[in-house]
């Protein structure tokens, strides 16, 4: 009976440890670089940057280090359906470059719908760029991601 509950104790422990540690730490820190686009979507370059320093900090991995760029490839806008209130999508490609002797690349592509009722076009503008904050977000959390733990080794 007694070395029953040392078992569960013992797996419990593992259990809650293997919970808090999750991910490894960052093993550097890079800073955001530029971003381009030759024809932003107002705010569009902004909330990028922002995005990418939001998931480098998030990961401890944001500060004086490699430069990671970010270069919009594409930055559409299409109506998905109509009706009494029409859905739309924005959809992104990026490519990110991260900076140092041996450059790594990633082309990430995404897309956010939203809703627009066609009748407030101050609510519609400010859906629309609500959507492309939080796909700015998302591109930011998991290009961070790629640049802290996908391999670095070619091929």
């Amino acid at each position: 009976m007694g070395c029953r509950h040392v078992n569960l104790r013992a797996l419990l422990a593992v259990v809650l440890l293997g919970c808090q540690l999750g991910r490894p730490p960052a093993s550097g820190r890079y800073t955001v670089g530029a971003v381009r686009a030759a024809a932003p979507e107002p705010g569009l370059p902004d909330a990028l940057a922002s995005g990418l320093a939001a998931g480098l900090s998030r990961h401890g991995a944001l500060g004086s280090g490699p430069e990671v760029q970010l270069t919009v490839l594409t930055a559409v806008e299409s109506v998905r359906a109509a009706g009494a209130t029409r859905v739309h999508a924005v959809e992104l490609r990026l490519e990110a470059v991260v900076a140092g002797p041996r450059p790594r690349r990633l082309v990430w592509s995404g897309t956010r719908d939203y809703g627009a009722g066609g009748i407030d076009p101050i609510a519609d503008a400010e859906a629309r760029a609500r959507a492309w904050r939080r796909l700015s977000a998302r591109a930011g959390d998991e290009i961070a991601a790629w640049v802290l733990y996908a391999s670095t080794e070619p091929g």
